[in-house]
């Protein structure tokens, strides 16, 4: 199991880390349900470093604790200190330090689709990406690449700091959240637009709401599809 380094941060992360390896049912990476990608940031080698239950199963060497890479990927800088551990295999002993996997990627679904490319799927269809950050400037920066490739982003760019904030868990706050979100399901689909960078109302396809539904049925149908004749 892994240990961490303690910089100045927020919270020292024990009860995060306490509360991961206490409702993880499965151990190794490899051991997962369904296939899993978890991107992180190593901050000693400056560079990406994701995990994924497909290398894992195809390199001994990828093997690694679950708890271990979900820590990782969830010590997000300035509220929870980097994530330490290393990774001890037949041909030596690696080090990881890791930070939060939104550094290396914002919107981690594209390398989802790399991984599935590498099983040899040669048809996909990704459709839907979750957001709620308004106060991240990446965001900015690749909000318009990414609705060019996906079909459904829902995101607000309404939310006051506070609401925004990370680490404010108060009851006040987690139910206006709620509100807020059942609040955006009413509103019509919105984009932006790629040459004002402004967000604009798709009128035709209804509000998110009605997106949602057809997106569910859109995968329903896809699962009944890939039972038969996959």
């Amino acid at each position: 199991m892994g240990r961490k380094r303690s910089i100045l941060s927020q919270c020292d992360g024990d009860y995060q880390h306490n509360k991961i390896m206490e409702m993880l049912v499965v151990k190794f990476l490899h051991q997962t349900l369904t296939d899993v990608i978890i991107p992180t940031f190593d901050i000693r080698l400056l560079q990406p470093i994701s995990f994924s239950t497909l290398k894992a199963k195809r390199n001994a060497s990828k093997v690694s604790w679950l708890s271990d890479n979900c820590i990782g990927t969830s010590a997000a800088p300035y509220y929870l200190p980097p994530y330490y551990f290393e990774l001890h295999t037949s041909t030596g002993t690696k080090k990881f330090n890791l930070v939060d996997g939104v550094v290396a990627a914002n919107i981690p679904t594209v390398l989802a689709i790399c991984d599935d490319h590498q099983k040899g799927i040669k048809s996909w269809r990704l459709v839907m990406e979750i957001v709620g950050d308004s106060l991240v400037g990446l965001w900015d920066l690749i909000i318009p690449h990414y609705y060019l490739m996906f079909s459904l982003i829902i995101n607000t760019d309404g939310l006051k700091y506070t609401e925004a904030s990370t680490d404010n868990s108060m009851k006040d706050n987690r139910e206006n959240l709620e509100k807020i979100g059942k609040d955006l399901m009413k509103k019509p689909v919105s984009a932006v637009n790629s040459e004002t960078g402004l967000y604009e109302p798709m009128e035709e396809r209804g509000t998110y709401k009605d997106a949602l539904c057809e997106l569910a049925q859109r995968l329903s149908e896809e699962r009944r599809f890939r039972h038969k004749y996959m």
